[in-house]
Formats: C-alpha cells, sequence, structure tokens
C-alpha cells in the first residue's frame, strides 16, 4: 500500500508509464528495444518505456482514457476520422474531443513532474502541480487558455525524429513572462505554458481550442537550432553501438 498520486489515497501501486506507451512505438527497434541517452557518453537500451508506481488501479483507467484517445489522433487507429485543414501557420486538426485531449496534454507534463525516474529531469511545477492533479482527477480541463500547450512541427521533417523522446523541460527563458516547459514527442514540439494569468497571452491562439480545433504549428528555423545539436549527438553514439 501507497500514496496514489492521483486521488492521494492509500492503495495498491500499479507500474504506471510516465509517458504513454504509444509514444514509443516509433522507436522500437526489430528487438523491441529503443535507444536511451542517459548522457552525452552514455547509450543504452531498454525494451519498455520508463515507469514507476505511480497510480492505483482506478487512476490509471483515468489517465489510459486521456491515452487511448490520443493514441487515436497521432497514431490513428483506422477507425477515427480527422479532419485536416491547412492554414497560414501550418495546419488545424478539427473536431477532437476537447476534455480528453487537453487532459491528456497536461498529464504529459504533470506526470513529468511528479515521476523520480533518473532519466528523467527534474521540473518544478511548484503550486501549479496540485491544480493540474485536480484537474486529472476530476476531468476538468479548464478554459482553453489554462495550462494551455503549443504543439510545432519542424518544416521538412526527417523521419528520425519520430525515433526520438525528449521529456519536458524548463525553457531557457520566460515567453512574454510565463513560464514554458518544452518537450519532444511523437515527431513534434510540445510547448506546455504553466503560469495562472494567460487569459491575455498571445501565444494562446496557438493552444487547443475549445471548439475541438488543435493548430499544429510551423517551427520554421528555431524548431531546427534546438533539434540538430541532439539528433548529432544521437546519430554519433548509435554508430558506437
Amino acid at each position: 500500500m501507497a500514496l496514489c498520486k492521483l486521488c492521494l489515497k492509500e492503495k495498491p501501486l500499479r507500474d504506471s508509464h510516465i509517458f504513454p506507451e504509444f509514444l514509443y512505438k516509433p522507436l522500437y527497434d526489430s528487438g523491441h528495444n529503443y535507444l536511451v541517452l542517459k548522457s552525452k557518453t552514455n547509450v543504452g537500451k531498454r525494451p519498455k518505456g520508463i515507469y514507476e508506481k505511480l497510480f492505483c488501479a482506478s487512476c490509471e483507467e483515468i489517465i489510459a482514457r486521456y491515452e487511448d484517445y490520443a493514441a487515436k489522433i497521432l497514431m490513428g487507429d483506422g477507425k477515427t476520422e480527422v479532419q485536416i485543414n491547412e492554414n497560414k501557420f501550418g495546419f488545424v486538426i478539427k473536431n477532437l474531443d476537447y476534455t480528453r485531449f487537453k487532459l491528456f496534454e497536461l498529464s504529459l507534463i504533470w506526470r513529468a513532474n511528479i515521476a523520480s525516474r533518473p532519466e528523467l529531469r527534474r521540473i518544478s511545477l511548484g503550486p501549479h502541480s496540485e491544480k493540474i492533479r485536480e484537474m486529472l482527477l476530476k476531468e476538468e480541463p479548464g478554459r482553453y487558455y489554462k495550462y494551455g500547450c503549443a504543439i510545432f512541427f519542424l518544416p521538412e521533417q526527417p523521419p528520425e525524429l519520430k525515433e526520438l523522446i525528449i521529456p519536458p523541460h524548463k525553457l531557457p527563458s520566460m515567453i512574454d513572462g510565463h513560464r514554458g516547459y518544452r518537450a519532444i514527442f511523437n515527431g513534434l514540439f510540445w510547448i506546455f505554458i504553466i503560469s495562472s494569468h494567460t487569459e491575455e497571452f498571445e501565444m494562446k491562439k496557438y493552444f487547443l481550442q475549445e471548439s475541438g480545433d488543435l493548430p499544429i504549428v510551423n517551427s520554421g528555423h528555431h524548431g531546427w537550432k534546438f533539434i540538430l545539436k541532439w539528433t548529432s549527438e544521437l546519430a554519433k553514439m548509435k554508430k558506437d553501438i
């Protein structure tokens, strides 16, 4: 028995994935292993995504509902039809379930915050962690600008980008006075804005909207500046394994 991180009750805990298993599928080789960058000079292999005992069975089901829906949208299941419209910023995925996808986004940054695995960079959401926990437990996504997430893609994206996961870590500087965290999942850049005063935040137009519209924004050269350093280091290390 231990304290469940979501419901805060003493219960038997499951081995909970810190990030959804479906995000690791593009990384697996023929032996169902993927490379782990432990440090700039140390690469290892794992047969499964990282996990630790975080949630009870009931709370695992809550998180799974968010993950299952996001997997259908991001990976496709052959059944869920997704409408995509191009615009001047990139494109928009239309008619999503706002509640489930927004809570999926929140679960990514929150789990990175509560996890203690050594593979993750420590981040601290401060008092926002408890607010997000309550949103996840009560299945209340809040307004679109509250703890929003902007998702970007690289122009002429290399296929190798889907073979890379970079967990959330703090941006080196604030964005218009707001703290942000960036990550790479599913070949996309995810920028999580963790702030309590985002009603007038200009970047909120790039967040998932309550109408169900999800903008996916062309990152241009800004994305390339960040990713090139990581991919070059990883490519060199792969040759030595």
